[in-house]
């Protein structure tokens, strides 16, 4: 899929700045159109055969996807326990036939030797006859198994073929069967029986082997042969599936210049221009007419993605309205319904009678997340792809057109929710929340969390408003199921909203919001070790605070005393009334070098950049809409640059060299590879480091270690010829 700045935009939307740290996010362009369930791209038979053998161990609670490959150890503790030689035996051709298939999945990268070639050939002939030698002892099903196993890497189409009508189909009903039976139809698929074979794949649901078999078919011609062959082909519900998500994908990889075709064969998909897709809606509404497909449902729904894949909303929604009445599974009739509501969204304005049409479809599509879901630990499956494709996508959107940037937002806080309350150990909205994992991390400060990267850019009187807003019953249906769904910490937005006035250099602003924020909450921010070991009042330019390690970032590194945001509001406010109040001299000249040392160490070049942002990087730069601290404190220094006390005027001096992001010089190599400066006169750093040159020669005495030992101004000495 394509990557946007979905950040970038939302924030310029706002009329704030797009977020230096994060460069793009997911475009949440997941394929809507699904009308059977993912799993069936999987193999039908894997959590079957994996219950065997985890009942075998009697480990039942183990969560492999492959257990006999990671715990073969309990299963042959097992065995031994039992004094079950039958399955030891069996176990020992299994593992043979499994390192054969690791071999020949190496092939396509380093191409088999004739000698190796022949000892493979001899181990699989080796396994088949054993397997069916022992089938006779006992273990029926799976030395059967076994012996269509080796017949199929061995390439015995044939064999098999007369293997599964003279004994494998009279095997007893279960999964080993099945199996089996599926290396039977790819027998048959090899031998020309391409039709049968792929009525037993449909039977099993295994779309993986129908998306295989009809690799030379997806595309409208191919639809139409196999239309022409048999209407009711169960591979058609493939076919037909697989075209429409390709028209979304060739529009999701269009840009200005063009689509990108090679990268969608690199992704396995199929180039689907307007043209095709208007002549597959032509021929769609032939079958219908027609009659003679059991499924008008299917091809109904296809009709209407696809008119809203190319802006004609209104025309889907007419068509997905006909889909829902017609014949068709469940699951394409909830496939017409989601679509149905995607579409809506480009044909209806806010209302109370949308809201509630919304409302609706958003509590049936939670309700089929969790069905889908079922008891599986993994969050992510089509109807949560749907939600978020139609928030993200077209809600949020829509919300933005139209003035409503809180209900924005908190459509982006809901889906956020929605996806903590999963991943984590325990609700995120409850107190028994813990953050946890190999490297722990805080995602409510991450950049890849797209509520929280809208809030750190937008202005702090709009993330002020929209927390006002999350705070109060809505007397709209569908915003207060949204609203409902939005993290509640009030720590978690007084924080925030604190720490955007400090970035707007509003201070007073921010001191009734940090107030309000525990020390325990703090320590629970990436940034808590910064927050209890660093201090704003050194000046940065005279001393390198504890540097970061690997181990610093993350919630739990440190244990805040206080809240260093509050106190710095509380600090910086008195500073600057005391400059105010103070008499031109000595004294407002060390006020001015108090509020610059305070003002630098809080932009994002000073030690102290957690103040005003919760991330770093060394590319960082003042952001539109924010408080220009480095500026700042250029304009408070050279206030004491003029300063009659020699020695502040040196301070000043030296920050103003330091502190300067106009280069003296620029940087070559010559054919050693040494560096060459090559000086800019006419930059303010070299004027700066001109004039911090001048007085440490007029002025010695007032000049320290610092100076002397500057490696820099050596070097600026030495190429200006001062």
């Amino acid at each position: 899929m394509k990557k946007f700045i979905f950040v970038s935009l939302f924030a310029l939307a706002l009329c704030a700045d797009a977020w230096a740290c994060i460069s793009e996010a997911p475009t949440h362009n997941n394929y809507m159109f699904s009308v059977f369930r993912r799993e069936s791209m999987d193999s039908p038979f894997r959590e079957d055969i994996n219950a065997y053998w985890k009942r075998y161990a009697g480990d039942m609670s183990d969560t492999s996807t492959d257990y006999y490959r990671w715990n073969r150890d309990k299963i042959d503790a097992a065995a031994r326990s039992r004094g079950d030689v039958l399955m030891q035996r069996y176990m020992k051709l299994l593992d043979s036939y499994l390192q054969v298939c690791d071999e020949v999945s190496y092939d396509s990268w380093d191409y088999p030797t004739k000698e190796q070639l022949t000892k493979r050939k001899s181990t699989l002939n080796s396994i088949r006859n054993s397997a069916t030698m022992a089938m006779k002892t006992g273990l029926r099903e799976l030395n059967a198994l076994m012996v269509m196993r080796a017949n199929m890497m061995l390439g015995y189409d044939q064999a098999n073929i007369s293997f599964w009508n003279s004994t494998a189909q009279n095997l007893p009903k279960g999964v080993w069967r099945e199996v089996a039976r599926n290396i039977y139809a790819r027998a048959l698929l090899n031998t020309g029986k391409r039709i049968e074979a792929c009525n037993i794949y449909a039977e099993q649901g295994d779309m993986q082997s129908i998306k295989w078999s009809m690799r030379n078919y997806r595309n409208l011609a191919g639809i139409q042969k196999i239309y022409l062959d048999d209407p009711n082909s169960p591979t058609l519900i493939y076919l037909v599936q697989d075209f429409v998500n390709n028209v979304q994908e060739t529009l999701d990889q269009a840009t200005g210049t063009g689509t990108d075709e090679d990268w969608i064969k690199t992704i396995d998909a199929r180039v689907v221009y307007k043209a095709d897709a208007m002549r597959f809606v032509d021929f769609a509404n032939n079958v219908v007419r027609s009659g003679k497909n059991e499924y008008p449902c299917l091809w109904k729904s296809a009709i209407g993605m696809i008119y809203y894949l190319f802006g004609m909303s209104e025309e889907a929604v007419a068509e997905l309205d006909e889909a829902m009445a017609m014949d068709g599974t469940p699951r394409m009739k909830d496939n017409a319904r989601c679509i149905r509501l995607l579409a809506s969204t480009g044909c209806n304005m806010f209302s109370p009678s949308y809201s509630a049409y919304l409302l609706k479809e958003m509590q049936r599509l939670d309700e089929l997340i969790r069905d889908e879901r079922g008891t599986s630990d993994i969050y992510p499956n089509h109807y949560t792809d749907v939600k978020e494709r139609v928030v993200y996508n077209a809600l949020v959107p829509k919300c933005m057109a139209t003035g409503r940037v809180n209900m924005a937002l908190a459509l982006l806080g809901m889906m956020e929710e929605n996806e903590q309350d999963f991943y984590t150990k325990g609700r995120h909205s409850q107190p028994d929340y813990v953050i946890e994992g190999d490297y722990a991390w805080n995602s409510d400060y991450s950049p890849w969390n797209e509520y929280f990267a809208v809030m750190d850019t937008i202005s702090a009187d709009v993330l002020a408003g929209y927390f006002k807003y999350i705070s109060m019953e809505q007397s709209d249906p569908f915003e207060q199921y949204v609203v409902s769904q939005v993290y509640p910490n009030k720590n978690y937005y007084n924080d925030l909203i604190g720490t955007r006035y400090m970035a707007e250099g509003r201070f007073a602003d921010a001191l009734p919001y940090l107030e309000k924020v525990s020390l325990g909450f703090l320590s629970q921010q990436n940034i808590s070790w910064y927050m209890a070991n660093r201090k704003y009042s050194l000046p940065r330019w005279f001393n390198r605070q504890l540097p970061n390690m690997p181990d610093t970032d993350g919630p739990g590194k440190g244990e805040p005393k206080e809240n260093m945001k509050l106190k710095y509001c509380k600090d910086m406010l008195q500073l600057q009334a005391n400059y105010d109040l103070a008499r031109e001299g000595e004294q407002k000249d060390m006020r001015a070098y108090e509020l610059a040392v305070m003002h630098y160490q809080a932009s994002c070049y000073g030690d102290c950049w957690f103040l005003t942002h919760y991330g770093h990087s060394i590319y960082d730069s003042t952001r539109n809409g924010e408080f220009d601290f480095a500026r700042k404190t250029v304009e408070y220094l050279n206030k004491c640059v003029v300063s009659s006390d020699l020695n502040m005027r040196y301070k000043a001096l030296y920050a103003l060299a330091f502190v300067d992001k106009d280069p003296w010089f620029d940087v070559k190599y010559d054919r050693d590879y040494n560096p060459v400066y090559i000086p800019r006169p006419a930059s303010s750093q070299y004027k700066a480091m001109s004039a911090l040159y001048s007085f440490a020669r007029q002025h010695p005495q007032y000049v320290d270690g610092y100076t002397t030992r500057c490696d820099m101004l050596k070097a600026f000495a030495r190429v200006s010829g001062q």
